[in-house]
């Protein structure tokens, strides 16, 4: 205020709420299909204050645990978040606390996708779709889609992920140890990367690399001022400075094959 005479309808919007028109009405997006319903409200010439009071209810939550499948043992410390579709990034983030659990408050009506991010599992778009990019909306393809809408109650999303294969080795070149950055790739049937790793050997050449998803894979290295090459030593000059190997010898490869858990 102050406000002149006259009838008003006053609508209430929060980030934590739904929208509502007073006294009691509920509104699915910005209220104006629902206006004519709302109840005026009359300031008089005489008046100085007109108290109303409004209940409004909040969004709902999206709770659950993380675990590791097969051990159900409780996965601490772990990113939760929530995607809406049409966004590229998290309208909601949490961390899982010592026995795994997370909490997404004030949910608004909208359709979501829901990753989980952990140092010592497969990061996953849920329901089980590996996912190791922090977009994706765009980039991770077949998640489940969650839908909130005004009818939508509390829900609880539990989720195992997966441990993650880890694969050892040596970077070699002219039979002598190569101390250098590198970039590997886990490559599937067809050449195209769908794992991308930067390691710096030690002095003996070693590497080691983690979050690798099962499964059955062609493995490729490039560096600096060397020809990339398939493992074991398929020289490739057509993979160099891109991250496709389609035009190499795939045949010739040998396949890497990778569990859960193992290295």
């Amino acid at each position: 205020g102050p406000l002149a005479p006259g009838s008003y309808r006053m609508r209430v919007r929060s980030n934590v709420s739904f929208p509502q028109l007073y006294p009691a009405i509920e509104c699915a997006s910005d209220c104006l299909n629902e206006f004519g319903l709302a109840t005026p409200l009359v300031v008089g010439a005489a008046d100085t204050t007109v108290a109303v009071a409004m209940d409004l209810r909040r969004y709902p939550r999206i709770s659950g645990r993380l675990s590791s499948d097969g051990s159900n043992q409780p996965i601490t410390g772990a990113d939760v978040s929530l995607y809406r579709l049409g966004t590229t990034y998290a309208s909601h983030s949490v961390f899982t606390d010592l026995a795994g659990n997370y909490t997404l408050s004030n949910v608004a009506p909208g359709n979501y996708l829901l990753r989980a991010a952990s140092n010592q599992h497969r990061d996953e778009l849920y329901d089980d779709v590996p996912c190791a990019s922090t977009n994706p909306v765009l980039e991770c393809n077949g998640g489940s889609i969650i839908s909130m809408t005004s009818s939508s109650g509390n829900r609880v999303i539990d989720i195992g992920l997966v441990p993650p294969a880890s694969i050892a080795g040596r970077l070699v070149s002219g039979g002598g140890a190569l101390s250098t950055y590198a970039t590997l790739y886990m490559l599937d049937a067809a050449g195209v990367a769908r794992g991308i790793w930067s390691v710096a050997a030690g002095s003996d050449g070693s590497y080691r690399i983690s979050d690798v998803p099962p499964g059955e894979w062609i493995m490729a290295a490039s560096a600096d001022s060397m020809i990339p090459q398939l493992y074991a030593g398929i020289d490739c000059a057509a993979a160099q400075g891109n991250t496709s190997f389609s035009a190499c010898n795939l045949a010739a490869a040998t396949h890497v094959v990778t569990t859960s858990g193992n290295e």
